[in-house]
């Protein structure tokens, strides 16, 4: 149980709005195209363009156009290639998941609640498939005992009794299987949750 609420957590956790946009360029220089159209206009944008991992800071002035060699409005400085720059170091912060894996892990975040509450059924089912199971077999045994009493007949009653007793036996035996197979349902898909998981990030 704690292992699916650290996956679940995980999940909502990164089930965040992201967004993506494009560098582009042309004669007068690189602009940036946000994901629902817009252009990045006076304001901070965070890309990874060399592809490390890390995000750097790049400022879009009045205009639309990357500042570069300079000094954005708010005092900072920016290099040549436009990037934020502090005691000469470039700074940087940790790449946000993209959208298409955002839109990943809610597709499987969906499958594994379904595939929780379909385990979680399957084991009710099965308990209650032994429950009643086990008040029909008792009521049988009841009425069986009640004859074999209302007829004194000694091993009758005794051999009602054992048959409640094996009956009962087999029907948590039932149970026992049922249940173990819901379950084992239950870890085989959080498991290939998991490794679907990992090579999402690989």
């Amino acid at each position: 149980m704690k292992k699916v609420f650290l996956i679940v957590t995980f999940i909502l956790c990164m089930m965040q709005t992201i967004f993506a946009g494009e560098l582009k360029q042309d004669v007068k220089g690189f602009y940036y195209v946000k994901d629902n159209g817009s252009y990045a206009v006076s304001e901070w944008v965070t890309i990874d363009l060399d592809a490390d991992g890390k995000e750097e800071y790049y400022y879009f002035n009045s205009e639309g156009y990357m500042i570069v060699n300079g000094k954005t409005p708010d005092g900072y400085d920016v290099n040549s290639k436009g990037q934020w720059v502090k005691n000469g170091k470039v700074q940087t912060k940790d790449k946000a998941i993209s959208n298409s894996s955002n839109n990943a892990l809610g597709n499987y975040y969906s499958e594994i609640t379904d595939a929780m509450t379909d385990a979680y059924s399957k084991s009710l089912d099965a308990g209650m498939k032994a429950v009643e199971a086990g008040m029909d077999l008792s009521a049988k045994v009841v009425e069986d005992s009640i004859d074999a009493v209302g007829n004194m007949y000694g091993g009758i009653l005794k051999g009602a009794a054992n048959d409640y007793k094996d009956a009962y036996k087999d029907a948590m035996d039932e149970y026992k299987k049922e249940y173990n197979k819901a379950m084992n349902e239950y870890s085989d898909v959080l498991k290939d949750y998991s490794n679907q998981l990992s090579n999402l990030f690989k």
